[in-house]
């Protein structure tokens, strides 16, 4: 390379010119004096200037090796570069683990393992019996339709972020969990993938010990193999769905295929997806689908199609509802069980009491912006060191969150 060409065919005296000159060079754009950069070169760096200690440590790397290659008194000065370097990485590890160290220590003193907020329903699935909370009358009604034996389909619909997904993942929870016979799956809505082919996907996916069912997969692209292969989607998806269906139905009794997300595809394409998939929501399966007014046409909310047997509106959440929610997240992440009594402030720790209203105020009993709200204002608490949210943490908390958000 060049730094051995410079030592190997270079006088030393134009080797050490070159590094002069570099070092001069590297020193301006840096903004600092020769004096002061060749000074930093020898003297561990801090994290106080991460930026600049990184082009420091850079070229310091380069003019030990290069140094090294002289021998002598020069591959001394080398050593030491090396050694400032070393002390350097050894800072930055032992900086590195104190600030996770702080952190961990933070939400120890809370009595949390961890962040419990997330705006993305389906990475609280894990944690959802602990966390879900409300929705008494929705589940009722959906519960009293799968008491009966036809299939139904059912439309549930609501605003963004108001708690589709976490609702109809509660049903099927239930489901797999109290009937026994009934096979449940869920499947989020894939761009340009028509109806017929996600229930196929969401199906084959439940249909673990199927040999047929795992070859579709295969066959579409969706199990990975020795070669990869080209996504091949059925020809007839409709009909392959059908086929595989039978097949489940020999094994349950009953099959409930949820699809999310129906909403994100424009409103035309909407209308013709459920156009196109008539014959098959009207089969043996039953269908919980999902969407929010904006992207749906206003007939498609009633049975006068006879497309769906419920159309369920999903809305806001009450504050005491919202109160309660606030407390399972909080109980969901606990390191040591604590009371879950609405009057004891150790159910909102780090929240105070006061602080627990304002955020479900601000939320607006909304699932996703409650979400969003709380991890911010978490967020700011670690950051601050705060030992509980007061009033003015959680001031801090909205504004960082509002700048974050205008800043995506």
């Amino acid at each position: 390379g060049v730094r051995e060409l410079l030592v190997d065919r270079v006088p030393i005296s134009k080797t050490l010119s070159v590094i002069d000159k570099v070092s001069e060079f590297v020193a301006k754009q840096l903004g600092l004096s020769v004096q002061d950069f060749e000074a930093r070169l020898f003297t561990p760096a801090t994290p106080s200037n991460d930026w600049l200690e990184e082009k420091i440590s850079t070229f310091a790397h380069l003019k030990a090796q290069v140094l090294g290659r002289l021998g002598g008194e020069y591959a001394r000065l080398a050593e030491q570069l090396l050694t400032n370097e070393e002390l350097t990485e050894e800072a930055n590890r032992i900086t590195s683990d104190k600030l996770w160290d702080e952190t961990s220590d933070i939400f120890s003193s809370w009595n949390l393992e961890e962040n419990p907020f997330s705006e993305s329903a389906f990475s609280l699935e894990p944690n959802l019996d602990k966390i879900f909370t409300g929705r008494t009358q929705e589940l009722k009604q959906i519960f009293n339709l799968l008491w009966g034996g036809k299939r139904k389909r059912i439309l549930v619909y609501g605003s963004v972020g108001i708690g589709k997904t976490a609702f109809i993942l509660e049903v099927l929870r239930v489901l797999q969990r109290k009937s026994q016979r009934t096979l449940a799956t869920y499947m989020s809505l894939p761009c340009e993938t028509d109806l017929a082919t996600a229930a196929l996907i969401a199906l084959a996916r439940h249909m673990s010990k199927d040999e047929w069912a795992q070859q579709l997969l295969k066959n579409m692209g969706l199990i990975s193999e020795a070669e990869s292969k080209p996504v091949n989607t059925p020809q007839f998806p409709t009909l392959t769905f059908q086929n595989l269906l039978e097949r489940a139905l020999e094994k349950y009794s009953r099959v409930v295929i949820a699809i999310d997300d129906l909403d994100k595809q424009d409103p035309d394409r909407v209308r013709q997806l459920l156009h196109d998939a008539q014959g098959m929501l009207k089969g043996d399966a039953w269908f919980i689908l999902t969407g929010h007014p904006s992207g749906l046409n206003r007939d498609l909310l009633s049975n006068e199609r006879g497309l769906f047997d419920l159309a369920l509106e999903i809305k806001a959440l009450d504050q005491p509802t919202t109160d309660q929610m606030l407390i399972n997240y909080l109980a969901s992440a606990r390191i040591r069980e604590t009371s879950k009594d609405k009057t004891n402030p150790d159910s909102f720790h780090p929240f105070t009491i006061e602080t627990a209203k304002n955020l479900c105020k601000h939320s607006e009993g909304i699932p996703r912006r409650f979400n969003r709200i709380a991890s911010y204002v978490l967020l700011k608490a670690v950051e601050l060191k705060a030992e509980t949210i007061t009033p003015e943490v959680f001031k801090q908390g909205l504004e960082y969150a509002s700048q974050t958000l205008r800043g995506h």
